[in-house]
């Protein structure tokens, strides 16, 4: 297969990579909340919700295990925090670490 001076199959860095910048900056945007706070501070069932910056959600799962979900994990948007339950906010992850609680394992 020819190459040129792009780098690779038939310029295919010179025609892509800006869009590929594009697509990065547009996914930094789309998961940066406008307000500062997650779309999911909405739906909590807190009402007063987090402290400005502490955005890491702990949550008690089915089975008791308390498990903490930092923003940009896979169910951080999913999980709700219901302080009834003892669910809660923590500002850093050392802080949930220091309270017993465990790192999601899908991040």
């Amino acid at each position: 297969m020819p190459t040129n001076k792009g780098g690779g199959p038939r310029g295919w860095k010179q025609r892509y990579a800006p869009a590929m910048v594009s697509m990065r900056i547009l996914a930094l945007l789309l998961a940066t909340p406008l307000s500062g706070m997650p779309s999911a501070m909405a739906q909590s069932k807190d009402p007063a919700g987090p402290s400005p910056g502490c955005l890491i959600k702990g949550n008690v799962s089915a089975r008791g295990e308390r498990i903490y979900h930092p923003p940009g994990c896979r169910y951080y948007n999913a999980t709700r925090i219901d302080p009834a339950r003892g669910e809660r906010w923590f500002c850093s992850e050392a802080e949930a670490v220091a309270a017993g609680w465990r790192r999601t394992k899908i991040c």
